[in-house]
């Protein structure tokens, strides 16, 4: 009885209960964009990277002192290069670096680059380090307007992956190579 009860509470309260519980076709949602004006979706590179970051410490890696960049997040181990967007005032893309897999605290053992001692003893708040092994400076950085409108991109709040068009349009050989 209670089971009976309980199937007939439970046949009632759905959308399409009704004496004999059959199924009613739902009408379907449509989307105002078709397939015929939508764009397509941009393909994702695993290797190259985009990240946010102050102008005061893309000068320092462009310069070779700093040679490390430090984050909180652990990048997938497919990326090789990271492409530098200075935040304001530059708000662009300036830079690009070609960096090893992530290292934790204690792993760096340098004390020729900026941070690298407080990173291995654990004093800073970022918990992986990525080691610079070449840098270039774009010879035309790509500002803000430029990514979204030429690449479909928006600057990163934390990091976003290039798209394959950005590394078929901006050579790396093209570009002015620091280290």
């Amino acid at each position: 009885m209670v089971a009976t009860r309980t199937k007939e509470l439970v046949q009632s309260s759905l959308p399409f209960a009704s004496s004999k519980a059959t199924p009613k076709a739902t009408p379907k949602a449509t989307s105002k964009a078709t397939s015929s004006k939508s764009k397509p979706t941009p393909t994702k590179s695993s290797t190259d990277v985009c990240l946010g970051i102050k102008s005061e410490f893309a000068s320092l890696i462009r310069e070779g002192t700093k040679n490390h960049e430090y984050r909180r997040y652990k990048l997938r181990d497919t990326v090789k290069r990271l492409w530098l967007y200075e935040v304001t005032p530059v708000m662009a893309i300036t830079t690009v670096i070609e960096v090893t897999k992530a290292k934790v605290p204690g792993e760096i053992q340098d004390p020729t680059g900026i941070g690298n001692d407080d990173f291995d003893a654990g004093k800073k708040v970022s918990k992986y380090g990525y080691g610079v092994k070449a840098v270039w400076k774009l010879k035309v950085p790509i500002k803000a307007s430029e990514m979204r409108s030429r690449f479909g991109l928006a600057p990163p709040q934390s990091f976003i992956y290039m798209t394959e068009k950005v590394l078929e349009e901006v050579k790396l050989e093209d570009q002015e190579k620091l280290i």
